[in-house]
């Protein structure tokens, strides 16, 4: 790939801050390069919606680049062989009622890809932030577990449960996906910044956004979209009414992945949405590794085929 090439997947990436498949669309029809210059040029088609992209310059993302360059990071665009080993969904499609999903139009990085994503698509193993002590266990056994089976896990590096997996995944000697919904130069949360730059080293950091974007709410919103789509199957372990994994789950449905939930006590809040999950009758009840790749065998969306993407 040019060097052109990835500067201007990263002007586009700079501009959308997030998914946007008209501009995408353009870019696959003229080229990064020439898409990116009549974006930097204010000459992009009348169809393409502006309202929404954000002021880039040449000059904001040389500096983009060299951030990442200085944390030991890189851009992986569709020009790269290594794309198909890491995204699984390419086109766009109807996740759901009024959900609709977009590739992204580029990933910046910190790490490597795992050689494992060659066989298999990772497992995104999920909860909540306010976790219980039941929920720590059964988040340990299962991101263990796995692991030790040779499945690549997938998930972010936020308090609770979601931390606690990429630990465990690592602890077993596991190569992590750690998906982070801000610049991958600015660890979140801080207080996680060991564990963040763990991953780094071990396996591979993600995120949709630019060095230097910090974290919002409707970029939370876009990662759970992302972290559905760029697995094979989603375990949510514990999880309100209200979590973030119950969104997750839900463009999970929406892109026909397999979505899996434990269960808790009746009584425990940290359990309603887990419980909610399986009462759709659309979620797999699990208490064990063994349920997960029973589930995987039988399901229709075979999370075991990986890309077959030599890198």
């Amino acid at each position: 790939m040019s060097e052109d090439s990835l500067r201007a997947w990263a002007v586009l990436s700079r501009a959308v801050l997030g998914p946007n498949p008209h501009l995408l669309a353009l870019a696959e029809t003229l080229g990064p390069v020439e898409t990116a210059e009549r974006l930097l040029a204010g000459r992009l088609p009348a169809n393409i919606d502006t309202t929404g992209l954000e002021p880039v310059s040449a000059e904001a993302v040389r500096q983009d680049l060299e951030v990442l360059t200085g944390v030991g990071g890189w851009l992986l665009t569709r020009d790269n062989p290594a794309w198909g080993a890491v995204v699984s969904t390419e086109q766009p499609c109807s996740a759901g009622a009024d959900r609709s999903y977009s590739p992204p139009v580029a990933l910046w990085v910190r790490g490597a890809v795992p050689r494992l994503l060659r066989e298999r698509w990772p497992i995104a193993i999920i909860g909540a932030r306010c976790n219980t002590e039941y929920g720590e266990q059964v988040a340990v056994h299962i991101a263990g577990g796995l692991t030790e089976r040779g499945w690549p896990v997938i998930s972010t590096g936020g308090f609770g449960i979601d931390g606690q997996v990429m630990r465990t995944v690592m602890d077993s000697g596991g190569a992590p996906l750690l998906m982070q919904a801000c610049g991958v130069d600015r660890p979140y949360p801080a207080m996680h910044r060991g564990l963040v730059n763990r991953a780094a080293d071990l396996g591979m950091v993600i995120s949709e956004f630019p060095p230097g974007t910090p974290l919002a709410r409707p970029r939370q919103r876009d990662t759970s979209r992302l972290l559905a789509a760029l697995s094979g199957a989603v375990v949510v372990v514990e999880a309100g009414l209200r979590s973030g994994a119950v969104d997750v789950a839900a463009w999970a449905r929406g892109l026909g992945r397999p979505v899996f939930a434990v269960p808790g006590p009746v009584t425990a809040p940290a359990s309603a949405g887990c419980h909610r999950l399986i009462q759709f009758g659309t979620t797999t009840l699990v208490t064990s590794v063994e349920d997960i790749l029973s589930g995987l065998e039988h399901s229709p969306a075979d999370a075991s085929t990986g890309s077959g993407i030599e890198q």
